[in-house]
């Protein structure tokens, strides 16, 4: 659990208020230090979804955070069945983006399911629109471009 590319839906102990949310997981490193960016219904990045296409959301010309249409596969689940968020979702890149350890995250969730495993092309363009976007807190740029170098070597 916890590994790069995979979705996770658990009830979030550290949010206000609590509550389900799915959430994939960015980054893991070998001292299992995780970066992960939860999904949300609300309009966060100023876009009307019904004006979004799947993908990365530009606004003034700048990407600032990636639209799940909730008809669009976006990866399959441990059965190989096709995956998609049950709902428009949209992950702000100012907002919902956490680093911790792979034990603090156990400590903040409950009952976490990995409910999918992105598709490579679908982990990869998430991956490059979180480095490209200026919304993305720079202390995440290392480890994105550390994902970047591996995914082109």
């Amino acid at each position: 659990m916890f590994e790069p590319g995979e979705v996770v839906y658990a009830y979030v102990k550290n949010i206000y208020p609590p509550k389900n949310k799915y959430f994939v997981t960015i980054y893991q490193d070998d001292e299992l230090r995780i970066v992960t960016c939860f999904t949300t219904t609300k309009n966060r990045i100023g876009c009307q979804f019904e004006d979004l296409e799947h993908g990365y959301v530009k606004k003034d010309g700048n990407i600032v955070g990636y639209f799940f249409d909730c008809d669009v596969e976006v990866g399959l689940d441990d059965s190989d069945r096709p995956f998609k968020f049950p709902r428009k979702c949209v992950i702000p890149f100012d907002y919902g983006v956490t680093e911790g350890t792979k034990e603090q995250f156990l400590k903040n969730v409950e009952h976490p399911v990995v409910v999918c495993r992105l598709h490579p092309e679908e982990y990869e363009n998430l991956i490059y629109a979180m480095y490209r976007s200026p919304r993305t807190n720079p202390k995440y740029k290392p480890y994105l471009e550390r994902i970047l170098q591996q995914l082109y070597q």
